[in-house]
This record gives structure tokens, sequence and C-alpha cells, in this order.
């Protein structure tokens, strides 16, 4: 299990539990020019590895109660992005300790059901400050957590 640092809102002094579920996705668009690009959000709410406000991350959340991880990536990525996606591809799952937490997160990849969106807008402010749209090699420069950077070389066949 990877050890990235991402935050999470544990108990303190909680017992050892069972992994957090969560999924989000690798929702993506082609530019005019044909090229793909993901969406990556900036969130306020954590800080990133050295301290900064904010981290750049792949859409992602929770499981609820009796959803599906597809519903839960579908989910999240339009809460977090202003996007509905549409599932088209694989998933790939990654697991780390988020603040002594185990967390098992798994990415979907997805396209944006209404084509090239010119930029998402949060549905939930307090949460996400931005969305851009990068491409893969750019969203692997940008995203704040090795995990997130893997799944990204993984999904689009970047070198390590």
């Amino acid at each position: 299990m990877a050890t990235d640092p991402e935050p999470t809102r544990a108990q303190p002094n909680a017992p050892p539990s069972e992994p957090v579920v969560a999924a989000g996705g690798l929702l993506e668009c082609s530019d005019a020019d044909g090229h793909v690009r993901i969406a990556v959000v900036h969130r306020v709410r954590y800080r990133d590895l050295s301290g900064e406000p904010g981290d750049w991350v792949l859409p992602k959340g929770k499981q609820q109660p009796g959803e599906t991880l597809e519903a839960t990536a579908l989910r999240e990525v339009a809460e977090e992005t202003g996007v509905r996606g549409r599932i088209v591809g694989p998933s790939f799952p990654t697991e780390y300790d988020a603040g002594g937490v185990p967390k098992v997160v798994t990415f979907i990849r997805m396209t944006a059901d209404d084509g090239a969106p010119a930029g998402g807008t949060a549905v939930d402010a307090s949460e996400v400050q931005a969305v851009v749209w990068l491409e893969p090699a750019e969203a692997v420069e940008r995203l704040t957590y090795s995990t997130e950077r893997e799944v990204v070389r993984q999904a689009y066949h970047l070198p390590p």
C-alpha cells in the first residue's frame, strides 16, 4: 500500500478500521485538435505535500451505502467538476494510507457526456476551487499524489 499522506477526516486516536472505499473518474474529453484531456480538480480543504493550501487530484469521493463503485464515480465526478460522465473504459484501483486510515480508490475511465467542456464548474465550491483540463502527461506533472500520478500513467500508457 502506498504511503502518500493524503489527508482524511479520521477521528483522532480511532482504532484501525476497515479501508475507506471510494471511487472517482478519469474524466476525459478531446480538444479541438483531437488531443485527450482529463479533468483535474484543485481542492481547497486540504494541504499539498509541502503544507501549502490546496491539492490537485482526480475527482473522487467516498462510496455511499448501497452504491456501486460506478455510481460513486459518476456522482463524484459530476459533483466535483460540474460535468456528467459516461463510463467507457477500464477501472484502475489504487490503495494508500490516508492519515493512518487505509483507503481503496477505484478510478474509472469516462468521457464527458456533453462533449468537450470549456471548463467545469464544481457543484461543491466549498471543496473544489477549480477544474482544469490537462493532457495526461500534464496531469501527471500537476497531480499532488504519486498514487494518482501512477493511475494516469497506467491508463494512458505513459512512461514512469
